[in-house]
């Protein structure tokens, strides 16, 4: 009797996290689960989580397949660090908000992905059979509770701010925004907002955004470098949310 050959189990597959969609700056060509998933803070139970999932919505999940999570509080003058924190627990309490607060950031780290023909998985091309490609991608989020004064940058990675004063911000309305990578300005970089890619950043980082609709605004960026040596490119995304509302 033949000995049978055990098989070898499945790869699990995973869905691409938003910032993935955008990074190569062709969201509307990904699948709609792709671009489900935008990162920012959920308020609920006296408490800002940070999620993935459309603000605004009831449909939000954990960010627990992140490498590595840091949060800070924004002020307009600084921004305060709490540090690293487990992707389970990146929850900012009210109570620990300064009654100065703008607004929450956080920096997340999603790791070393790789496509492969069974789709994407979380590892490095060395570790799956047949790669296509390879990326590491990282995100930053900034999230204003408010149109009150703005932070200033991180001055890592990359990032995005609106150069129109908050108090200019209307419905139907053009904001200026600016994209930087490590406090310096992008070009080129492509801008989505309601996840459309609008267009891309001049010599300057910056661009014109209409804001189309009162309620949460959701803008990204994203760019992606050539790969290093391992073959593994540097996919990276900011995100800036702020709620608008209807202003005569």
């Amino acid at each position: 009797m033949p000995v049978p050959i055990p098989r070898r189990p499945p790869r699990r597959r995973v869905r691409l996290p938003f910032l993935l969609a955008t990074a190569l700056g062709l969201a509307l060509a990904a699948p709609p689960p792709a671009r489900a998933h935008q990162l920012h803070f959920r308020h609920a139970d006296g408490a800002w989580r940070l999620v993935r999932g459309h603000p605004g919505t009831d449909a939000a999940t954990p960010v627990r397949d992140a490498v590595a999570v840091r949060l800070w509080i924004a002020t307009p003058d600084t921004l305060l660090p709490l540090g690293a924190v487990s992707p389970d627990s990146a929850v900012v309490p009210d109570d620990r908000l300064p009654a100065a607060a703008v607004g929450l950031a956080a920096a997340v780290d999603w790791g070393v992905w790789t496509k492969t023909p069974d789709g994407a998985v979380h590892a490095p091309p060395d570790a799956v059979a047949d790669p296509l490609e390879s990326w590491r991608s990282r995100e930053t989020v900034l999230q204003l509770l408010g149109p009150r004064p703005l932070p200033p940058l991180l001055g890592r990675g990359l990032e995005i701010r609106p150069l129109t004063p908050p108090e200019r911000w209307r419905t139907g309305h053009k904001i200026r925004v600016r994209v930087t990578g490590d406090g310096r300005p992008a070009a080129g970089v492509p801008v989505a907002y309601d996840e459309r890619v609008r267009g891309a950043t001049g010599g300057d980082g910056a661009l014109n955004i209409r804001l189309r609709r009162p309620g949460w605004q959701v803008i990204a960026a994203s760019r992606r470098r050539p790969p290093d040596d391992r073959g593994v490119a540097d996919l990276e995304t900011a995100t800036l949310v702020f709620p608008l509302e209807v202003k005569p």
